[in-house]
């Protein structure tokens, strides 16, 4: 609820001379649950429907290219000039981790739905939270900066900068990742490749990683498209993803991003994943939230003798 109200509050701030502190809070509230719970309820239904296809279909894919003689030709090549396994043994292990991956999706998609008394009571606090937040936003930065055990300046900087690093780490990195995402599944749709919602879901969490990003899910599925001999689908496939599911990251983040401190890819990375570890799904936004707030208090430290910036830019 927090982060939410952190995201959202250049909306609250624009409302607020027009609907006034309340009206501004309930308006942003209620958008915002219309808006993420609604499809994320859809999208959790779509995916306990589609996962048994989607391991189905990815079993299949994989026996049709084990009998694609070109492929089986290519392989041989590469195996020959780089340490692979054989196709076999590449589509068990990539069977493995697609059932793996299946079966803890399914687990998690199941609990929610048979505890949906407890997810809904989760919400609706979650969404109280979030008005109150954004209602008394102001009175908690003011209570904020009475508790922070910090000179005037380095308070304002402090949370200037946290700010900037959870917009950087969270809304950025996560509505990138949601957006491909989500472009990813409907061109899977349109394409006619099963289970769209389960492969789009995928490309979400694989947009998170540096430099490849989604491509780990629409570029082997170009490749099997063209395998099979759908040289049309797979071309359109390999177009889509990357002059439009890549280029969202390519274009998008500069705007995003603008004006505010940027955190490292790798470290972002590995906040996220760390935060899943330690937090379960919440670990999407606790861990980068942990990572801004250190980088933040680590800002403050005083430099060490002799190290200044200028000798800093200096440095290979």
């Amino acid at each position: 609820a927090g982060v939410l109200a952190l995201c959202l509050w250049p909306i609250f701030d624009r409302l607020q001379p027009r609907l006034g502190i309340t009206g501004a809070a309930m308006v942003v509230t209620v958008a915002a649950f219309l808006l993420l719970i609604i499809p994320a309820v859809w999208v959790i239904w779509s995916l306990v429907e589609q996962l048994s296809g989607a391991t189905a279909t990815w079993q299949k894919a994989f026996s049709n290219l084990e009998s694609s003689g070109r492929l089986q030709q290519a392989w041989n090549w590469a195996q020959a000039h780089a340490p692979l396994p054989s196709l076999a043994e590449f589509q068990r292990q990539a069977g493995a981790q697609i059932d793996r991956v299946s079966s803890s999706l399914t687990d998690q998609a199941s609990s929610i739905i048979e505890n949906a008394a407890i997810f809904a009571v989760k919400t609706l606090i979650a969404f109280l939270a979030l008005f109150f937040f954004l209602r008394d936003g102001h009175r908690m930065r003011v209570f904020l900066r009475r508790l922070l055990p910090f000179s005037s300046e380095q308070r304002e900087r402090l949370m200037t900068q946290t700010h900037d690093l959870i917009a950087a780490g969270i809304t950025a990195t996560l509505l990138i990742a949601l957006l491909q995402g989500t472009v990813g599944g409907i061109v899977f749709a349109c394409l006619g490749i099963d289970s769209p919602v389960f492969w789009g879901l995928l490309m979400i969490f694989c947009a998170l990683i540096p430099v490849v990003g989604s491509s780990l899910i629409w570029l082997p599925a170009a490749i099997v498209l063209l395998a099979e001999g759908h040289w049309i689908r797979g071309v359109i496939l390999i177009f889509c993803g990357a002059c439009i599911i890549s280029m969202l990251d390519t274009i998008l983040r500069p705007q995003l991003l603008r004006g505010k401190t940027r955190t490292n890819g790798l470290l972002t990375l590995l906040s996220v994943l760390g935060g899943v570890a330690a937090f379960g799904f919440l670990g999407l936004i606790l861990g980068p939230v942990v990572l801004a707030a250190m980088q933040s208090l680590t800002a403050l430290l005083p430099e060490p003798d002799g190290l200044s910036e200028a000798s800093t830019e200096e440095m290979p």
